[in-house]
């Protein structure tokens, strides 16, 4: 539960449209020789040492098309295996004869052949077990009665009435290590999945504990980003020595309004509070 990992493949030189794979509404090419996605990535579910054989349990998210090598569902060298008559005790249960039947995207497959056809391995940490500090909060980025009634033929670049938090650190940026000190994941509340293509939203991270009306360059400005959540990362030599910081909820070229979650990951013990409105609403 602390961690997901997964691995992932780049081009594959003998990947080739897959009927399958387009039956599923993927266009990715799969490998003729070895039933692998190019440009792919699998999680790993599971790991066992069988003898001298380090085995691990990945899953097509497809849920088919698999590994068809060395070790897949229904291959030969399972039979060769010492422990080839126990081998659902030693695989948690798994029965890798009987998985040949059925296709639905498991496969063990040994170190060696991930390392031969796999180029990228990804570690993601549950925040809580890096030994980080967060803090959550819960807004609304609304255009009344600011944006709705604004007098300026062009105000979208106005960051005076946008949700602004200011983030206060125990210690100053930078004391612990010039790593990552700071991360922020706005996360957009969604109601209906086809309005996020055309809306772009991000977050930004000023320094200062005041709100801002227009701004210089952030220390460290987000990606805006059509999905549900948007990150924005600020390195901890970035501003060494300040403590206070501003975070801005931005959204590209549009007024529309949502709810939203920030979730601050720091390095030391933090507070985060809303600013008030620029100007109250009566």
């Amino acid at each position: 539960g602390r961690c997901v990992v997964c691995v992932g493949t780049s081009d594959l030189a003998d990947a080739a449209p897959d009927a399958e794979a387009r039956r599923l509404g993927h266009i990715e090419g799969v490998s003729i020789s070895t039933g692998i996605v190019s440009r792919h990535a699998y999680p790993v579910l599971d790991f066992r040492v069988l003898g001298e054989h380090r085995l691990l349990r990945l899953k097509n998210p497809w849920g088919r098309v698999r590994w068809k090598g060395r070790f897949a569902p229904g291959d030969a060298a399972w039979a060769a295996l010492p422990c080839a008559g126990s081998l659902a005790e030693e695989l948690g249960g798994c029965d890798p004869i009987a998985e040949a039947e059925v296709d639905d995207g498991h496969f063990w497959i040994e170190w060696e052949n991930v390392l031969r056809y796999f180029s990228h391995l990804y570690l993601c940490w549950a925040p809580s077990s890096l030994g980080l500090h967060l803090r959550e909060v819960h807004g609304r980025w609304d255009a009344r009665p600011h944006f709705t009634e604004s007098l300026l033929p062009d105000d979208t670049h106005l960051a005076a009435f946008n949700p602004q938090f200011v983030l206060r650190l125990s210690r100053p940026l930078g004391s612990e290590g010039s790593g990552a000190a700071i991360w922020v994941l706005l996360s957009r509340h969604v109601r209906v999945r086809a309005e996020l293509s055309t809306k772009y939203v991000a977050a930004h991270i000023y320094r200062g504990a005041a709100r801002l009306c227009c701004p210089d360059a952030p220390l460290e400005q987000g990606v805006y980003s059509n999905g549900e959540c948007a990150l924005v990362k600020l390195n901890g030599d970035a501003a060494p020595g300040e403590r206070d910081f501003v975070l801005t909820v931005s959204q590209h070229a549009h007024k529309a309004e949502f709810n939203f979650t920030l979730q601050v990951y720091t390095t030391v013990p933090a507070e985060i509070e809303e600013l008030r409105p620029l100007v109250p609403v009566s």
